[in-house]
């Protein structure tokens, strides 16, 4: 298998957006957006007004960011536009781009400075995406090409700027996990960052943001012993959200590579997840860590007859037992409800303390039990 969970960096498209000494985004609290709405000198068309540009990302997207980072983030600022800039719809050069309408807002008399993020807003071109970025350096930069705005397109390529790397699925044929996967790009149904419509960011993703097991935030249990334990759906609460099972060191990064175990259900944005498979039927498991892909792993494999089709059937029922014989891990799905579920986790046993040799003394014996014999003595 060939290494699934490398982390890639998004692609920096503008350049100089990173410096040696250029401040990153957060990732809690409020978060100062400007749009900018442009077009180009040789189609200057306007496919939507400026009033359904602001509502989709200051209403949509930020009420996604508000509801999956449980009230601790959210986007507020300004919709500027629609700004005609000297770029050809025939070419695909984002930093052309974002230099022209910075250029064209200032001179309109609006203070970029006061904003942490810069979202283009343009209708499509010869770009063969629909969304960039330039990571996390700021003030962040998204780009959207397309006559038809979602909400997704600016919360998924805003997830890359704070951070965020795609979600992956792994297909493994008839096993959940095994030597001969192949990686699924953006194959989590089950996440923004995949290709789910607008749901909740999985849990491994929810944690680098520090949305997950932070101060102040819903905690996650990292499992030290085989036990029982309980976990409460993903989207809402403040209980414990996932589960953390460590599987072992990652190759390619030094780091430990963990199974995290999270519960969804259909309400909020993940409603869409209610016809989508059995994702909200059981648990899902993803596999990663740090500097490393969240990985969704299919727990229910051979559920359809093509290779890719059956990842959205990825929940572990309940009833049914995922088991790493490699690891001596195994994770039985005991009982969920509405409000969570129930799982039996084996671990290995905690290997006991190596047991220290007594400490020489400086005679050459040892303490407690000296070969010498006791002074006067022969």
């Amino acid at each position: 298998m060939r290494h699934p969970f490398r982390f890639i960096a998004p692609l920096l498209l503008l350049a100089g957006a990173h410096t040696a000494h250029a401040a990153n985004t957060t990732t809690t609290g409020e978060q100062s957006t400007v749009v900018l709405l442009v077009n180009y000198s040789d189609s200057p068309t306007q496919p939507y007004t400026k009033t359904t540009a602001h509502s989709l990302v200051f209403g949509q997207a930020s009420d996604f960011y508000w509801e999956a980072s449980y009230h601790r983030m959210f986007l507020s600022g300004d919709t500027f536009g629609w700004f005609t800039v000297p770029v050809s719809k025939a070419s695909c050069d984002t930093a052309l781009v974002a230099q022209e309408a910075d250029k064209a807002a200032a001179a309109a008399g609006i203070d970029l400075s006061k904003y942490a993020h810069r979202v283009y807003l343009a209708p499509k071109n010869a770009c063969t995406g629909t969304g960039y970025n330039a990571g996390m350096a700021l003030p962040t930069r998204t780009w959207i090409f397309a006559d038809a705005m979602t909400a997704r397109l600016v919360a998924h390529e805003m997830g890359h700027n704070f951070g965020l790397s795609h979600s992956q699925a792994l297909e493994c044929g008839n096993v959940a996990y095994g030597d001969t996967c192949t990686i699924k790009s953006y194959g989590d149904a089950a996440d923004t960052m995949g290709s789910g419509s607008t749901p909740h960011f999985n849990a491994l993703q929810k944690l680098q943001l520090g949305w997950l097991g932070a101060t102040g935030a819903p905690p996650v249990t990292t499992v030290a012993a085989s036990g029982r334990y309980r976990i409460e759906r993903l989207e809402d609460g403040t209980g414990t959200k996932a589960l953390k099972v460590a599987r072992g060191l990652d190759a390619l990064t030094g780091e430990m590579t963990y199974y995290t175990l999270e519960y969804r259900q259909p309400v909020g944005f993940d409603a869409v997840l209610g016809t989508t498979g059995n994702l909200t039927k059981g648990v899902l498991l993803h596999l990663g860590g740090v500097n490393q892909y969240s990985v969704l792993l299919d727990a229910t494999p051979g559920s359809a007859a093509a290779q890719f089709d059956d990842i959205n059937d990825s929940a572990l029922a309940v009833g049914r037992t995922y088991r790493d014989d490699a690891k001596g891990i195994a994770f039985t799905v005991v009982a969920a409800d509405t409000t969570g579920a129930t799982i039996d986790v084996t671990v290995p046993a905690a290997a006991p303390p190596p047991t220290q040799p007594p400490p020489t003394d400086t005679t050459g014996g040892t303490t407690g039990g000296s070969t010498k014999p006791p002074k006067g003595r022969k």
